[in-house]
């Protein structure tokens, strides 16, 4: 700002430079708040009078001046307001970028960025990583018995049960019409086990309190060290999920990858 007024000061009155002081505004703005943008307005104005003033700038009155003056701030202000409402609006649409419409989980893509995070960390930490794909079985019979509108109801409830039965650094996402992925970082077979059946649990009872004959099979691995790419991760999961439907839907499927190509039995599964 010191310098934007000493520019000011250097090309005298003779020379409109008001614009130059709304690079500090669009700064305060986008990377501050609405607060600091007006902060930073009132700041403008008094150097605006300091350097006008400097550079030999007159008015026949000192109420000119203020008038002035109050003018600069407000214009100022509303330069500053508008970059902050801006940048709010940018960081609103980048976020709902990324989360599924319906039940306010993340999509696919953001599951997908977060993915690639995790597996590094995992992978340069080694650290146990588990990823469970979860589909809900039967739920074309609540859309056909009690309409779409009912549907999204259980798709939503599944989903604020995933949110409130997962930590903080599991990662819930959305990623198809009635299927979910949750990535849940430094988790081991015996931990993840545990956290899923409880899950699968929760599910089971939430979905049976509103007389809806659905449930859910859960297909899950657990890396020692996982692969590099998310979707070859997904892709196993859902092999396993698949094999948890086969058994008879209702259930669990987990399975531990120590290395390279995990063996995915056919038969066994586990039912609480």
């Amino acid at each position: 700002m010191a310098f934007v007024g000493l520019v000011d000061y250097a090309t005298g009155n003779e020379l409109n430079d008001d614009a130059v002081y709304f690079l500090p505004l669009a700064l305060a703005g986008w990377y501050g708040s609405t607060r600091n943008a007006v902060v930073v307005a009132a700041a403008s104005g008094a150097v605006w009078a300091v350097s006008s003033f400097a550079a030999g700038l007159s008015f026949s009155s000192r109420y000119y001046w203020a008038a002035n003056i109050g003018l600069q701030i407000l214009s100022f202000s509303i330069v500053g307001a508008l970059v902050a409402e801006l940048r709010g609006r940018y960081i609103r649409e980048k976020q709902l970028a990324r989360l599924d419409p319906l039940t306010g989980l993340a999509n696919g893509r953001a599951f997908f960025e977060r993915a690639g995070v995790e597996i590094e960390r995992s992978r340069r930490h080694r650290r146990p990583l588990m990823l469970a794909y979860l589909d809900l079985d039967n739920f074309k019979s609540i859309n056909d018995a009690f309409g779409h509108e009912t549907g999204d109801a259980a798709l939503r409830l599944v989903a604020d049960t995933l949110r409130t039965s997962t930590r903080s650094v599991d990662v819930v996402a959305r990623i198809g019409g009635d299927e979910f992925v949750l990535l849940m970082p430094e988790t081991g077979v015996e931990q993840g086990h545990v956290l899923i059946e409880r899950i699968r649990t929760r599910i089971q009872r939430a979905l049976a309190a509103q007389r809806w004959e659905a449930t859910a099979s859960i297909g899950c691995m657990v890396y020692a060290e996982p692969p590099a790419d998310p979707e070859r991760l997904v892709a196993q999961v859902d092999e396993l999920m698949f094999a948890a439907k086969r058994a008879g839907k209702n259930r669990v499927r987990l399975e531990l990858a120590t290395g390279g190509e995990p063996k995915i039995p056919k038969a066994e599964a586990t039912k609480r």
